[in-house]
């Protein structure tokens, strides 16, 4: 089975579609933080996942995923003081078609597309006759263990994250409430920090950029 949905207008109140402001933040020990949000946001949710991220070599405003059989790209769409936001764009249940990764995959991506012999690929087939020969593209692994809070209309995230051989922790809040997370950011007093997204972390590690 194929399938996609994209997402050109969100709708209000759907979290999976609609936009969202996002501040992120890594460290190798980002303890004091955390506990403040523990204390603000009560019994988290946790969760642990094993997501392929598949990089465009030195593009920083796009993020395509594989996450429990579901290819997800998120577009950067802008940026307010240093709080990005990002606009759920695709979403492809695994296998995904030639013609969905050909229409919608490569030009959201900005990348051309390569010869493709099959109609369909799976996640692994996708890394290993797409991603991994594409010039532009590379595929890793990353693991996540993620306790979420909800703190007043913001969502604050600590995680616990495996990027190949590197572990780090990440601390980000979002929400669709730009003034509140002004407030929230001033709270966890992380405001002096740079936001740092999952392909920036990424390829910074991977020496693809130099920030």
């Amino acid at each position: 089975m194929t399938g996609s949905t994209r997402f050109p207008t969100p709708a209000l109140g759907d979290a999976d579609t609609v936009p969202r402001f996002e501040f992120r933040i890594w460290g190798e020990d980002l303890s004091s933080v955390a506990n403040d949000i523990v204390d603000l946001g009560g019994p988290p949710r946790i969760g642990e996942t094993i997501e392929l991220y598949l990089l465009v070599k030195r593009a920083l405003d796009v993020n395509p995923k594989i996450r429990r059989s579901v290819l997800d790209v998120k577009v950067l769409i802008d940026s307010v003081d240093d709080f990005e936001r990002w606009e759920p764009q695709l979403k492809c249940v695994m296998p995904v078609g030639l013609a969905q990764l050909v229409d919608e995959f490569f030009p959201l991506i900005e990348a051309d597309p390569p010869k493709m012999a099959q109609s369909s690929y799976s996640a692994d087939a996708l890394v290993a006759e797409i991603v991994e020969p594409h010039p532009a593209l590379d595929a890793v692994v990353v693991m996540k263990t993620r306790h979420v809070y909800r703190i007043d209309r913001c969502t604050a995230e600590v995680s616990h994250v495996g990027l190949g051989q590197t572990t780090r922790q990440t601390v980000a809040i979002e929400s669709t409430h730009l003034e509140e997370l002004h407030d929230l950011r001033e709270r966890l007093g992380i405001d002096h920090y740079r936001n740092y997204s999952y392909p920036r972390m990424i390829q910074s590690l991977k020496g693809w950029i130099q920030d």
